[in-house]
């Protein structure tokens, strides 16, 4: 029985812990999409600046 108390919580601390990575994983991408979008849109309007500019 001791063993299996023994095997059972480390089983849940295992779980916990990929539970937690996997949500760590999917906040880390959210947040690297966004500041990416962000950069590729203000690279998008210094480059139309540009153009513009020289069409000028």
């Amino acid at each position: 029985m001791k063993n299996s108390l023994k095997k059972r919580v480390i089983i849940g601390i295992l779980l916990a812990a990929a539970v937690l990575a996997t949500a760590a994983v999917f906040v880390s991408y959210k947040a690297y999409a966004t500041t990416m979008d962000e950069h590729y849109q203000t690279l998008t309007m210094n480059i139309s600046k540009s153009a513009t500019s020289m069409v000028d």
